[in-house]
Formats: C-alpha cells, structure tokens, sequence
C-alpha cells in the first residue's frame, strides 16, 4: 500500500472502502464504517443452521452431557466463532454471542432458564468454556500472526468520538492475562499462556460440593 492505493495483487485501495458501505470475503461480512453487527449476526445464524440438523442428538437425554459437549465444541462453536479473531470487541456483541451459546447449552442438559441454574455449572456439565474466553484465546492467537508481519496501517481520523478499535482490544487483553508482546516470539509459550482449557467433571464436582456445603450452612 503506498499513498492510499493498492500495489499487489492482495492489497485493496482506500478509495474502494471510502466508496463501499459493505464487502464480503471469506463468509466475512465488512461494513464501511468498521462495525461488525453484520458479521456477528451472520456468524449466529450461520450456528443456528449448525444446530438444527444436531439438535436431535444433542438433546437426546440418553447421550452423556461430555459427549454432547464434546459434538457441540467441533460442530457448533466453530460455526458461530468463524473470523472473531478480527472483531473489535463490543458488548452487545459478547452479549448475542453469550445468550445463543448458553441457550444451546441449557437446551442440551434439558434445563431452562427458568430452572435457576448457575451458568458455571452447565457449562462445567458439558465441558464447555465461555465463549468470551473463547474469543480472546482466536484474538490474542492471531495476534502473533499481526506482530510476525509488523503492519503499521496509516489511518486518518474520522469525526466524533473514536472508536474502539482491534489493537485497544488487544491491549486489555494482554493486561487481563499479564502478557507482553515480546512472548510472541515464543509461539509455544505464547499458546500455553493464551490457551481456554474446557470445564473437567472435578471442578463440577468441587462446584456442587460447595453449593451443598453453604446450603448447610
């Protein structure tokens, strides 16, 4: 990119995003003016369509909750996580994400919101992390891939207030976790600090054992 034109094969210039209110690339929906609302509402239809063909099975109650779980994170989570890595976060955007995935998960154990359970313990019932979690583990994973190309986009300053863009993100979620840039050169490192482990049935077991404890109490 020199000047604001394009000087590859792979570059798009900026008087084509100046002029574009959308563009679509890779199943990713691109909005002019940087949101993601189309892309985040895409990918959640994109999980629906997913689950529907499953729901026969992951609502069987004569399947495991750990073998639902396991189905749901290859089939299902993948579908809705697609192309997050680049989403600037936002809280309506967690909050969609959240209530479909939690929806799914309870319709899994055969719950309700209505039945008053705690989120933590269907989640550690299935063995399924959160999917915040989730989508700062895509964030900070391509991360490395944007440190090992050194891009220093220009950009000119729009009016009003600016907005939140990927690499403030980036930055919370490195104070979050204790990281600094210089542990991306350690690509094995990097993942071991980075990685979501799912929910195991001990943690379920310390959870329940807790809850009966202080009502006990």
């Amino acid at each position: 990119m020199s000047r604001g034109r394009a000087t590859g094969p792979d570059e798009i210039s900026v008087d084509f995003w100046k002029s574009a209110d959308k563009a679509v690339s890779w199943s990713l929906r691109i909005q002019g003016s940087g949101d993601i609302d189309d892309d985040v509402t895409h990918r959640i239809g994109v999980a629906w369509m997913k689950w529907r063909p499953a729901s026969g099975v992951l609502c069987d109650k004569k399947i495991p909750y750990r073998l639902k779980g396991k189905f749901y994170r290859v089939i299902v989570r993948p579908a809705l996580l697609y192309g997050a890595e680049c989403w600037r976060y936002q809280e309506r955007m967690s909050k969609n994400a959240c209530c479909l995935d939690m929806r799914m998960l309870r319709w899994m154990c055969g719950h309700t919101r209505s039945d008053k359970i705690r989120n933590e313990i269907i989640r550690e019932k299935v063995g399924v992390a959160f999917v915040v979690d989730k989508l700062r583990e895509a964030r900070l994973r391509w991360f490395v891939q944007v440190k090992r190309q050194a891009l220093t986009p220009s950009e000119e300053s729009a009016r009003g207030r600016p907005k939140k863009y990927w690499g403030e993100v980036i930055r919370q979620d490195l104070a979050q976790l204790h990281l600094a840039e210089d542990m991306t050169l350690d690509r094995k490192e990097w993942r071991s600090h980075i990685k979501v482990e799912e929910p195991n049935i001990s943690s379920l077991l310390n959870t329940q054992a807790a809850a009966l404890w202080c009502n006990q109490e």
